[in-house]
């Protein structure tokens, strides 16, 4: 495994789950998530993969916690020849009602999260001299959403941080992109009332929702070598409702 893993964050379910299962068919994985029997479901799924799916707890909002297992990895399988950044949280409310908290736990968990893996793991794909960096932002970066204003901030960071990022590292043979998806079928989106559920489905051009494996499919196509030329992008995947 030594060189050939990539690391998912936040892969417990929803996306990164699909993710996980969809990436174990060609690579070893490594994911992380909070809670021990999700993470237990999530490597059930790929009992069938010839790679290593391993799953650890950990919080990203712990710089120790970061700290640690990135050290246990480079250690053990060195560096990783991707990092999915999938980890993220919302703290829905209208903006006047949202406390200093709300802002500093979602920015915390989907932005500077991202920094503190990138801190102890990206030195040593820098030294590689390879690799594939992807962050998930969400359409509500872009369109916006009422009572969204912190999550949508959080996610339109990425896109800048993909710009910049990529700026830095491409010398080392680094690629840094983003997806942007749209109302992809989950448990978050489950959670929308079924008539305003309903409104949304008909700002797609396509009149459906996503499905978990057309991200996930984008993902592994951004992580291989397929994409070997492209880096600094963002990709937008909503089935037009941005258009």
């Amino acid at each position: 495994m030594s060189g050939n893993w990539v690391l998912v964050t936040g892969a417990s379910r929803g996306i990164g789950r699909k993710t996980v299962q969809t990436l174990s068919d060609s690579t070893n994985i490594v994911f992380t998530g909070r809670c021990p029997e999700s993470i237990k479901q999530t490597k059930e799924l790929c009992t069938n993969s010839r790679f290593l799916v391993t799953g650890y707890v950990c919080d990203n909002n712990s710089e120790d916690d970061i700290k640690t297992l990135s050290d246990k990895l480079i250690n053990t399988y060195g560096a990783p020849l991707g990092i999915v950044h999938n980890a993220g949280i919302t703290k829905d409310s209208i903006h006047i009602n949202q406390t200093s908290d709300d802002w500093l736990a979602v920015l915390d968990t989907n932005l500077v999260s991202v920094f503190r893996w990138h801190k102890y793991l990206l030195p040593s794909m820098m030294y590689n001299g390879d690799g594939s960096i992807i962050f998930m932002s969400s359409v509500s970066a872009i369109i916006g959403n009422p009572g969204q204003t912190i999550y949508s901030s959080s996610k339109a960071a990425l896109h800048g941080l993909t710009k910049s990022l990529a700026h830095e590292v491409g010398r080392f043979g680094i690629r840094v992109n983003c997806i942007v998806p749209g109302l992809i079928k989950s448990e978050m989106v489950e959670e929308i009332p079924k008539e305003k559920l309903n409104f949304l489905q008909e700002k797609i051009l396509l009149r459906r929702l996503g499905e978990q494996q057309d991200v996930a499919n984008l993902v592994e196509f951004l992580l291989s070598h397929k994409s070997s030329y492209i880096t600094a992008q963002s990709f937008i995947i909503d089935g037009g409702m941005s258009s």
